[in-house]
């Protein structure tokens, strides 16, 4: 039997609409919370989940605003955090911002043409960027993907917040990597910006949702995805939180032994051609693993006591330049847009994610010289970022 399938689609022009909201804050770093509008249909779950969240986030700081507590609480390093909100409403102490993209279904054009726009401010100034699409779309596991750096924020945030489940919520343990998934794209992978992408996610025991279709509904969250909307307000604590704390705190909460750990799982399962030398990159994530703890273990000693202005910038000043180190400017050689040699997409997993890119991408070619040249350009980024955060 012939089938003819016609697509009748009608192309035209149209302006992309970013809302970006500022809080005034005392200092230029930022922490950047986003979430795209534009659905695909209907789009209960994706974007509108993510959208109810990020709208409770900012009423709550809007709230404590209007009723003083900005005026006398500044955050410790006075971080400002970038929040999706009207520009206008809230004149606060604390800097904050939120973005509410556009044009994400159709290949994230708002956020990409924003964040490179900015991208010289953002290099400079930005330490994390978190996203949420989804609150939840059905699923009971707490799935997040991201950099290692933000694990540790993370996972501490997550212990403060409620399960919306009744008991115990199951998080992902394999979740530090990013794919192309969304609106945290530019940041990672482009700019070298820590990112996390927050979402209870569907598991292998939970039926195929209504992703990206008609059905994609409010009466199919209000029966199947979130009755009560549990996990939608729990998604809001744990993205308020984790903002609040990279923002407030004067020593960044973050882990550089988590993203060592992490490397060192991505060689091991890297399967080199046996021609290949990759002798030189496993001492050099050796010695990041050494220096990394180093990192961590003075970061842990800082919290004990009242740290100096001179420590908490020798500090943060280094978890920042891991992920900016590992950016190779020339780009990954067949797709030179992506930048980073420490994780990015995969180039044929669809949404998925891998470690060591350049390589990765290598091995697809069957070229020994070739792979040979991507892991002697990593271990040059691993041994770079390994003397960006070495201690005196």
């Amino acid at each position: 039997m012939l089938v003819d399938l016609v697509n009748d689609t009608e192309y035209i022009d149209m302006k992309l609409y970013n809302v970006i909201g500022t809080i005034k804050g005392a200092l230029s770093e930022c922490v950047v919370l986003g979430n795209h509008h534009d659905p695909w249909s209907a789009g209960c779950v994706d974007p509108d989940t993510g959208s109810s969240a990020m709208n409770e986030v900012v009423n709550r700081k809007g709230s404590r605003s209007r009723l003083g507590t900005s005026q006398n609480h500044v955050p410790q390093n006075h971080v400002r955090t970038q929040l999706c909100i009207s520009i206008d409403v809230y004149p606060l102490t604390v800097r904050s911002i939120l973005a509410s993209w556009d044009g994400e279904e159709y290949g994230l054009l708002g956020t990409t043409a924003w964040a490179t726009q900015n991208s010289d401010h953002l290099k400079r100034n930005c330490i994390a960027y978190i996203n949420v699409d989804e609150s939840t779309n059905g699923g009971d596991i707490l799935g997040p993907v991201g950099s290692p750096l933000l694990a540790e924020t993370l996972y501490e945030a997550a212990k403060v917040v409620p399960s919306p489940l009744g008991e115990e919520a199951e998080v992902d343990n394999g979740w530090c990597l990013l794919d192309i998934g969304s609106d945290f794209t530019v940041s990672q992978h482009h700019l070298g910006i820590s990112s996390t992408d927050l979402a209870f996610n569907a598991g292998p025991r939970h039926a195929v949702y209504q992703y990206h279709t008609k059905y994609d509904s409010t009466l199919w969250m209000e029966r199947f995805g979130d009755p009560g909307y549990q996990k939608h307000k729990a998604m809001a604590q744990l993205w308020g939180l984790v903002a609040f704390r990279l923002a407030s705190n004067a020593v960044l909460a973050l882990s550089a032994t988590k993203y060592a750990q992490r490397l060192a799982e991505g060689f091991a399962s890297m399967n080199a051609p046996a021609a290949v030398d990759a002798s030189e990159l496993q001492r050099a994530l050796a010695r990041f693993h050494e220096q990394a703890s180093h990192l961590d273990g003075f970061r842990a000693g800082l919290s004990e006591r009242e740290p100096t202005d001179e420590e908490v910038w020798a500090v943060n000043s280094r978890y920042v330049a891991i992920e900016r180190g590992f950016l190779h400017f020339a780009g990954l050689s067949q797709r030179p847009w992506y930048k980073h040699l420490a994780f990015g997409p995969g180039l044929w997993e669809g949404y998925g994610g891998v470690v060591f890119p350049a390589i990765a991408d290598a091995m697809f070619l069957k070229d020994v010289a070739v792979i040979q040249a991507a892991v002697d350009l990593t271990t040059a980024g691993v041994n770079r970022v390994t003397e960006f955060i070495r201690l005196p």
